[in-house]
């Protein structure tokens, strides 16, 4: 377990930057990271491959909802993805290692890991890659236990990886009991070992959480977006992720 992580909970954590649609400032993209830093929140971010194999920072898997381009992010190459616009910001979509160096270590930056079945060695050796010669506080984590495993078999400097998990009760996500139980309750602990738990706040008050607590594992939680949500992270994690509003404000 990576000893010190007492910087992962002591700000709020700005989800995938600190944007707002209404002022350009796209999810995941640089002015929305620049915002975070303008006041000084933890940046959360999703990275993904390309076609060739480079991470780039974008949470979807397809690039419909957010730019005038269509179709599956993967099936584009770091070179196509260049000319792709966003609908709503004159910024482009930029690979890990740009937004790495934009960050610049000026706040703490959380990485998760978004990759399709079989693709997660890929992903994670991509993103180790872009990390080991980063000099600011950084995370990783991933829904994925597969990839949280491979993350701490690759990383050789104190990095924090950790879990993110749910309830897993999304309609429209359905999978079966026996996975939902295995994800749920993090019964790949042994093999996973996580130094840190990122929970839904929705699904507060959860067993997991609750224990990791108890023994020093930091939690913090997604995705909080109201004061109301924010009164029920606080009594159950040690940290916020948060869109839609200003921590500041309330």
């Amino acid at each position: 377990m990576v000893r010190n992580m007492r910087w992962l909970t002591a700000r709020p954590i700005a989800h995938r930057g600190f944007h707002n649609i209404e002022f350009g400032r796209v999810e995941n993209t640089p002015d929305a990271l620049e915002a975070a830093i303008d006041h000084n929140y933890t940046i959360e971010i999703d990275v993904q491959l390309t076609h060739d194999d480079n991470a780039v920072t974008f949470h979807d898997f397809t690039l419909d909802r957010l730019t005038h381009s269509t179709g599956r992010l993967r099936d584009k190459t770091l070179f196509q993805l260049r000319d792709v616009a966003y609908r709503a910001s004159n910024n482009g979509i930029e690979s890990l290692a740009e937004t790495l160096k934009r960050i610049d270590g000026r706040v703490p930056v959380i990485i998760e890991l978004k990759s399709n079945e079989n693709e997660e060695e890929f992903l994670a050796n991509q993103v180790v890659k872009c990390v080991s010669n980063y000099n600011g506080e950084v995370a990783l984590m991933s829904f994925n236990p597969k990839t949280v495993t491979l993350l701490k078999s690759l990383i050789e400097k104190p990095i924090p990886v950790g879990i993110v998990s749910c309830a897993f009760t999304n309609p429209a996500k359905p999978m079966p009991w026996y996975k939902r139980k295995y994800l749920q309750y993090l019964l790949h602990w042994p093999r996973s070992r996580p130094d840190f738990i990122s929970y839904a706040v929705k699904d507060f008050p959860s067993f997991m959480p609750w224990v990791a607590r108890l023994a020093g594992i930091p939690v913090i939680c997604w995705t909080v977006r109201s004061a109301a949500d924010r009164e029920i992270a606080y009594r159950y994690a040690d940290q916020v992720t948060f869109e839609g509003y200003d921590p500041s404000s309330i």
